[in-house]
This record gives structure tokens, sequence and C-alpha cells, in this order.
């Protein structure tokens, strides 16, 4: 079985090494940014829950991909506030987090990361972060879009953005092709025309490709921001 540390960016691998330590998984988290915005996004959502964001990994397989789970407050014993029965520590943080008088809705949220490998110390690991963009998002998303449609959407904008492209995007979808059928179904952006006639598509991993303008559907993207 493949496995997750042999895809995984520098800090996972690490990481995977270093499991009694809960640095690496921090840097991890950082540079996974799709799993961020999926974090975020149900940060938001749910933000009058005042929920902690609970992302546990329970194996380092390709197969097992990270579970999210949004731990809102609830009524404990005389008038206390819980979150897990079973997690003392978050419940602890999260009454740190949340009771602080700094402490603002729609600026930061709480996040949570359980590593538990078999045969492996259980590592817990509490932080704030701030929101990002959020405050700015189009009226339509947390109504239209789903958590996973969130993040593979700011990936792709991110991806742009940072590789400098601010221009208006004709977002396409590759179709009909014969001498390069793999490529059918995958989806890109429209960059104009090339010096043969035939229409410069950006692919989603960089790959530039140049096809007849027949091969290639218009893809609508939601608005974000």
């Amino acid at each position: 079985m493949a496995q997750f540390e042999s895809i995984a960016p520098g800090s996972a691998k690490q990481a995977m090494k270093e499991k009694g330590d809960s640095t690496p998984w921090l840097k991890w988290y950082e540079s996974s940014p799709g799993l961020r915005f999926k974090v975020q996004f149900l940060a938001w959502k749910h933000r009058a829950e005042s929920p902690v964001l609970k992302v546990s990994i329970h194996s380092n397989s390709l197969d097992d991909v990270p579970e999210i789970r949004v731990v809102p407050e609830i009524g404990g014993a005389q008038g206390g506030v819980i979150r897990d029965n079973s997690d003392t520590a978050m419940n602890a943080r999260a009454h740190a987090h949340f009771g602080h008088q700094d402490f603002r809705a729609d600026e930061t949220h709480m996040v949570r990361i359980v590593v538990t490998f078999p045969n492996s110390p259980k590592i817990g690991l509490n932080f704030s972060k701030k929101f990002h963009v959020m405050t700015a998002l189009h009226s339509s998303v947390l109504t239209d879009l789903t958590a996973d449609d969130f993040a593979a959407e700011m990936t792709r904008l991110t991806r742009r953005r940072n590789d400098g492209d601010c221009s208006p995007t004709a977002y396409v979808r590759l179709t009909g092709l014969h001498g390069a059928a793999h490529l059918n179904g995958q989806e890109g952006v429209l960059r104009g025309r090339d010096p043969n006639g035939r229409m410069t598509i950006r692919l989603s991993g960089g790959r530039e490709v140049g096809v007849l303008s027949k091969n290639y559907e218009k893809v609508h993207r939601p608005k974000l921001l």
C-alpha cells in the first residue's frame, strides 16, 4: 500500500519520524492549503457555535484522509461548558480560547490536531488561527458550496495568484481529444490563441497545451470573493 509520507510535504515526512513531537504536525497543517481552507470554511460557517475544528489522523496511509469534525460548545454540569467528554485537554484549551477577553468570533478560530497511530504515543495539538479572506466571501459561498468545494476553489485561486496571474479567467475542460485522450476531462485556464491558431490552455498542474476550440468546454466557477 502506498504510504502518505511518500507524497507528503517535507514537514509531514518529518512528523512521521517524530511521532512524539507535535511541532512537525503544525508545520504539516500549515503546508496543506486544501485542509486549511476546509477547516476555515467550517469554522466560519459554524462560528456562532464557538466550535473547535478537530482534525484526526489515524494512519499514514494514502487511503486514510484526515477526519475533520466540528465540535460545538454544549452545556455541562453546574452550568459549565464542555465540548467532548473524552478530550479534557481540548475542553480546557477551548475554555481559555473562547473565554479570553480579546476573543472575536470573526477573527480567530481554534483547531485541534489529534494523531493516533497504532503502537505510537497519541499526540494532541491545540492552536488558534486567524481567518484569512473569510470576511470577504461572496454571500452565496456558505449556502452554495460544500467545504470540499470551497477548499478546491480556494486552492486553485491561490495557485494562480502565486503564479502572478490575476487576469480575468475563463475556466475550461478538455473534451473530444483523440491523440491525447488521457487529457480529456482535465480542467484548466484559457490563456489565448497561439501562433498556429490553437487555443492555449494551462492545466491545473501547470502544463500548457494547444487545442482546437471544439476540444474544450467552458466550466462555471462559483464567485468566491
